[in-house]
């Protein structure tokens, strides 16, 4: 008897710049260039292990008539999951992301690529404070984010340029600041398997 060859069970894409996908057209542009919530959608998808093709989610999210010059906007992820029958939970700060996060669970995340300090000067006693605010000049990235366990956090798709994955001991240091965070769509594999 000869062995039934399988399918390659899909992977999760890194480096959108980089990926076989590159030049497919997304709205006026390439995928390479304003793909990246596309790819953190599949990608989040396939470590959930829900075999949805990304054409499928391209076909949810493209429109050639829409410019895309600024990529794929929060209420579309919504929709977009919503359509895929897929549940998830948002989160709207970090604080809540990590909250409901629990070892194996992935999140889709949107974050602002740059935040602008705001100093507060004061005469007297009273220290210097900085916040920080979103500066949406400098753009935003969309990345899926796998909680493997405590000291762990697995993202993809961190860069557009580079075809691997980066490993951070918390979700801060990839954050970096509260400001830089704008919206977190949690899978529960539970819920999705």
């Amino acid at each position: 008897m000869i062995p039934m060859k399988l399918p390659p069970s899909p992977a999760p894409i890194n480096g959108q710049k980089l990926c076989e996908h590159a030049d497919q057209f997304f709205g006026w542009c390439h995928l390479g260039h304003n793909g990246c919530v596309l790819l953190a959608i599949y990608n989040a998808l396939v470590l959930c292990g829900i075999p949805v093709p990304l054409g499928r989610i391209h076909r949810l999210l493209h429109r050639p008539w829409r410019p895309r010059f600024f990529g794929v906007r929060v209420h579309e992820i919504r929709r977009c999951l919503k359509k895929l029958k897929v549940p998830y939970t948002e989160a709207r700060s970090v604080t809540e992301l990590e909250a409901q996060l629990q070892p194996g669970d992935v999140a889709i995340i949107m974050r602002w690529n740059r935040t602008l300090p705001f100093c507060h000067f004061t005469l007297g006693q009273e220290p210097l404070s900085v916040t920080r605010y979103p500066d949406p000049f400098g753009g935003a990235h969309g990345v899926a984010v796998q909680y493997e366990a405590p000291g762990r956090w697995i993202v993809y798709n961190r860069y557009s340029n580079r075809q691997k994955a980066y490993v951070f001991p918390t979700f801060m240091d990839y954050m970096l600041f509260d400001a830089a965070f704008m919206a977190g769509f949690i899978l529960k594999k539970s819920l999705t398997t």
